[in-house]
């Protein structure tokens, strides 16, 4: 009896030993299994944001109409709050892991806008990366306002008046709301007369909406306001007003002769010097501009007075370069240039100093 109860005692022992080995392999092979899945579930996001923001840069440099198909892959276990446009710049997918919640994002350095049919749910999707004038939609867009943004310069009192299209692709009635905010001294702005405009867009058609500017005395400079676009159940969106009150451009003199004046560096005059010509180029970048649109280039002195205009093209990436010759030395002072294609303005400012 003893000898049984002995090696039933060991075999206890052995089956306990051999039990509490199987399940730290079992807990060693979920961990690794789980750290696996994490690492699909991750790559699986990274490249769906990386396919999207390619596809984005692509369409916004080739211009407005410019379209991509890209098939993506939404990972199990996401956070649908945390999938989608966020901050009108960062495509972002949310995951849900044993540590917390991962985010996976990039960011675009122009405007994103989520369509309607932007996928939430895991799965695997064919969606539209599309071009508008100064933005870019992923997905299917359920309406759309253009232009995104609307840029203009006006003298400190004059008035012009800038078309916002509102196209509806849906199959339904679109009800939208246009709600203007402007808040500027001297300077006024309305939606066909008024401040907040609700009408309804039939499917697949589009409403025109007249946004008019006008300043009166104005102050030199740049003014910023907004028309904010709500719709029912179709998500909102935002159009940017960018208002810059500029001088005007003097005459040309007329009637004007030059002499040419011989210098010497000596107090007998009689060691002549040379005067060279102090007129100098202004080389002049820009990028991020619509691709292959007219920029209108314009030149101010430090008083905001208007010294140069003229226009260019941007080329099939959205930049261009631009040189401009005086023909005459500048009086020194700070300098603002600004490049305008309609749907944004850019600024720079260079500074002439006087010879000692």
């Amino acid at each position: 009896m003893g000898g049984k109860g002995q090696s039933s005692v060991e075999l206890l022992i052995i089956l306990s030993v051999v039990l509490v080995v199987l399940a730290f392999i079992y807990i060693a092979s979920h961990q690794q299994l789980t750290e696996s899945q994490h690492q699909v579930r991750i790559s699986q996001a990274r490249l769906t944001v990386s396919m999207l923001a390619s596809a984005a840069r692509e369409v916004y440099a080739e211009g407005p109409g410019a379209r991509r198909l890209v098939t993506v892959t939404i990972p199990e276990g996401n956070s649908e709050s945390r999938t989608g446009i966020f901050n009108e710049s960062m495509i972002n997918i949310g995951l849900f892991l044993e540590e917390g919640t991962s985010d996976v994002n990039e960011l675009v350095p122009f405007r994103l806008v989520e369509g309607a049919d932007f996928p939430k749910r895991p799965g695997t999707y064919v969606l539209t990366v599309e071009a508008f004038e100064g933005y870019v939609v992923i997905g299917n867009p359920s309406y759309t306002l253009q232009p995104g943004t609307i840029a203009l310069e006006l003298l400190p009192t004059d008035s012009e008046t800038r078309v916002l299209n509102v196209t509806n692709y849906l199959n339904t009635t679109l009800y939208i709301t246009l709600n203007l905010s402007w808040s500027n001294p001297n300077t006024t702005v309305n939606l066909n007369g008024s401040s907040v405009l609700t009408f309804q867009v039939a499917p697949n058609s589009s409403v025109l909406v007249n946004v008019n500017f006008a300043s009166t005395n104005a102050s030199l400079g740049t003014y910023l306001g907004a028309i904010y676009a709500n719709t029912t159940g179709y998500g909102n969106s935002t159009v940017y007003l960018i208002l810059q009150i500029v001088g005007a451009q003097p005459p040309v003199p007329t009637g004007v002769s030059y002499i040419l004046i011989d210098t010497f560096n000596d107090s007998s005059y009689s060691t002549p010097s040379s005067v060279f010509d102090p007129t100098e180029t202004v080389d002049i970048h820009g990028s991020n501009f619509t691709a292959n649109s007219q920029i209108t280039i314009r030149i101010y002195d430090s008083s905001m007075t208007l010294v140069h205009s003229n226009t260019t093209m941007s080329n099939s990436s959205g930049g261009f370069t631009y040189y401009w010759n005086p023909g005459m030395p500048l009086a020194p002072g700070e300098y603002n240039v600004t490049a305008n294609d309609s749907t944004r303005i850019a600024s720079w400012k260079f500074n002439i100093t006087g010879c000692t």
